[in-house]
């Protein structure tokens, strides 16, 4: 499935998600049994809108260690063929951008699939409960795209909250709850004081930008329950 962001006159694949690595364990089943895909009608908000739905990945995955895969859609790229390996490596967040971002807003609704289940260490196949209800996540960050040597940097599912190289954050460790229908977000983006943005680098899109959705907060450790659902639509990012 294949996303399209209409910029100017170009269509381009700005957005993406991780659905080419559920693919494994989901083969020749309709797109809406997958963890990302649309929703038109009284569902969406307006015309279309995005659904992400926490799924089970099935026995082949559970005895990977992934039993769920958490519906997911973020500016970036996925690697599908890598995704039984390293799937949060698989997982690259970000485009160049030669604005400053200052605020990321948009509509969503959220409802939890009940409580979180999360992997048995040492036990594949086993799972255990967390105690607490799942949660969603929406957030975003600004980071430097090249390192002091100008070696190119793109964040991936194990660094995107924390990296250095990351200097402004939106809604980072917040989680999303239930609500009664459609809501509006509004995040502002919180600049690190301590890094100094360079507008000639800036100019050249010598930096990122990264805005992510889940169903489930902490999907990247297969951590999550099923049915777990987030929709959002209008999603826009204002910028200085």
């Amino acid at each position: 499935m294949i996303w399209l962001e209409t910029i100017g006159d170009n269509e381009c694949e700005y957005w993406q998600s991780a659905n080419a690595g559920f693919s494994l364990t989901n083969l020749y089943k309709p797109y809406n049994t997958f963890p990302t895909y649309p929703i038109k009608g009284d569902e969406a908000y307006k015309g279309s809108s995005v659904a992400l739905t926490t799924r089970s990945t099935g026995d082949l995955g559970a005895m990977a260690g992934m039993p769920i895969a958490a519906g997911n859609f973020f500016i970036g790229e996925f690697d599908g063929e890598g995704a039984m390996f390293d799937a949060l490596g698989c997982t690259r967040f970000g485009r160049p951008i030669n604005k400053k971002p200052v605020q990321v807003s948009g509509m969503y609704k959220y409802k939890s699939g009940g409580e979180s289940m999360k992997p048995v260490k040492g036990q594949p196949g086993k799972f255990e409960g967390t105690g607490k209800n799942d949660t969603g996540a929406m957030y975003a960050v600004f980071y430097r795209n090249h390192d002091e040597k100008g070696k190119k940097v793109v964040l991936t599912g194990h660094n995107v909250r924390n990296s250095d190289m990351i200097v402004a954050k939106a809604n980072v460790g917040n989680v999303v709850t239930d609500t009664n229908g459609w809501e509006q977000f509004v995040f502002d983006f919180e600049y690190d004081q301590s890094k100094t943005i360079d507008a000639n680098v800036l100019k050249d899109y010598g930096y990122s930008i990264a805005v992510v959705f889940s169903s489930s907060s902490e999907g990247e450790t297969y951590t999550g329950a099923v049915g777990s659902t987030l929709c959002i639509d209008n999603v826009r990012i204002t910028c200085e």
